[in-house]
């Protein structure tokens, strides 16, 4: 038997990164339905960016830390929170060894 474990650490990894960009378009979408609209902007400019084997779900808008957490004035309407939490984000990982 010839040793392959090069070959099964490149499939493995390259089967992480696509879980891992799968499961971050799925957390990006559910922060964009679970986002309060009042113009759009802060629910269109939700994104994710996977870099190695990490994943970033978010926004550049200036207020979007104020609708999530709130401030002394407005009560907090999280939105990325509930995305995250409520994604089952096992279910993209546990399919890597399926195949």
């Amino acid at each position: 038997m010839e040793w392959r474990g090069p070959q099964v650490t490149e499939f493995l990894e390259d089967r992480l990164t696509g879980a891992l960009r799968d499961a971050a378009e799925a957390i990006e979408i559910n922060a964009a339905t679970e986002c309060p609209v009042d113009t759009g902007r802060l629910q269109a400019s939700i994104t994710n960016e996977v870099e190695g084997k990490e994943a970033r779900i978010g926004t550049n808008v200036f207020y979007a830390i104020y609708v999530e957490l709130g401030t002394r004035k407005m009560k907090p309407q999280p939105y990325l929170r509930p995305a995250l939490y409520g994604t089952d984000i096992s279910a993209y990982f546990a399919d890597i060894l399926k195949e």
